[in-house]
């Protein structure tokens, strides 16, 4: 079974190529957008431990998991805001998705949160499948 603590403690699967563009310790901010359940948020934050990351997402149940993970693993180097970001100001229309694989929805495996929720509208496959 893959659960979210086996995750976080998982290596990043760009882990290697990160490191050999970065200095693991002169990093200073990361900056995840659509942070979800912020299990990413976290995993940077432990690669990178003297940086700040920045964390943005709109959803309050995902928020709320965030903020309890992030206390969990005692990330103080993440700060986490229920905002989407953009590139124009003000407010937009959030579509929500129901973010479960329909064969594996109510899996034991893993818990699929609400990862793909987006300021951009479904495509056109995307609303039939929706449909069925």
């Amino acid at each position: 079974m893959f659960n979210r603590e086996k995750y976080i403690n998982s290596p990043i699967e760009i882990e290697f190529e990160l490191l050999l563009l970065l200095e693991k310790d002169k990093v200073k901010s990361v900056f995840d957008i659509g942070a979800c359940e912020a299990e990413d948020s976290i995993r940077y934050s432990l690669l990178f431990p003297n940086s700040t990351v920045y964390a943005f997402e709109p959803r309050q149940d995902n928020l709320a998991i965030g903020l309890e993970s992030i206390k969990k693993y005692n990330r103080q180097n993440i700060v986490l805001e229920n905002i989407a970001l953009s590139i124009e100001n003000g407010t937009a229309e959030f579509f929500l998705s129901e973010g479960e694989p329909g064969d594996l929805k109510n899996s034991e495996e893993w818990d699929f949160g609400n990862k793909s929720s987006s300021l951009l509208p479904p495509s056109e496959e995307m609303k039939n499948y929706a449909e069925k």
